[in-house]
């Protein structure tokens, strides 16, 4: 990190830095541990996103076209991705499963948006103290 200097700095400059190193291939003078230490951290905030915001990405690029195909047929599109979880789940695919987990949660939040639902809000009642509707098993 003889860039650098600390950490701090690496943080606010490490862009520059990585991407500086990388043209000149200079590994040496970046210390990898930092580079996913504090990429690790800006990926998270990157990656990190409320239910809200992804369910307003997924009305900006598909809401009218599914407004247009609406709630019966949408929901029958929904139950196919939830079928092809259910067949991920019993293979031992893991990135398949994680795609049809993604698959599944955008249909469901274009179903939300199709029926006027804020999905955060209507899961709010899972972060209290106590859970409505709870199934004991």
């Amino acid at each position: 990190m003889s860039e650098s200097g600390t950490l701090a700095n690496w943080h606010a400059n490490g862009y520059h830095l990585l991407a500086h190193s990388w043209k000149k291939q200079e590994w040496n003078s970046v210390d990898m541990q930092d580079v996913r230490r504090v990429f690790g951290f800006l990926l998270w905030d990157v990656c990190t996103m409320h239910i809200s915001e992804f369910q307003r990405l997924i009305s900006q690029k598909y809401e009218k076209r599914d407004r247009e195909r609406g709630i019966p047929a949408t929901f029958m599109w929904f139950v196919e991705e939830v079928g092809e979880l259910a067949t991920a789940l019993a293979s031992q695919d893991q990135n398949n499963r994680e795609e049809e987990f993604a698959d599944v949660f955008a249909w469901l939040c274009t179903l939300a948006n199709i029926s006027d639902v804020d999905l955060e809000k209507a899961c709010a009642k899972y972060t209290g103290n106590t859970v409505k509707g709870f199934k004991p098993k």
